[in-house]
């Protein structure tokens, strides 16, 4: 659960509470307060966003800039074994070609 934490630094991110979905308040259910009732959201402190921290910010970006690398790694690889499949198949028909060649 991400915690407003009564920040007010305009330059920190900030994400929409995904308790309360941007409104400020949640609805309490039904079997609990047996009436239509709404709630001030705690986790936002009814201000309907949060402030994402930091260090967790440059944690994804991290992770964003692995899998980035790792999506590179991953491309070449397969664009390699691509090749080399089309080699091994023309080589496959080059082959069978001789072998019709010489069966007739």
């Amino acid at each position: 659960m991400v915690k407003c934490l009564g920040r007010n630094n305009m330059s920190e991110p900030k994400q929409i509470c995904p308790d309360c979905k941007g409104n400020g308040f949640i609805r309490v259910p039904y079997e609990q307060a047996r009436e239509e009732v709404h709630a001030q959201c705690d986790t936002c402190i009814s201000q309907g966003e949060v402030y994402l921290p930091i260090d967790g910010l440059i944690n994804l970006k991290n992770q964003v800039d692995q899998l980035k690398l790792q999506k590179k790694f991953l491309q070449s690889v397969c664009k390699r074994a691509g090749q080399r499949i089309k080699e091994l198949e023309q080589a496959v028909d080059d082959l069978e070609n001789k072998n019709n060649y010489i069966e007739r």
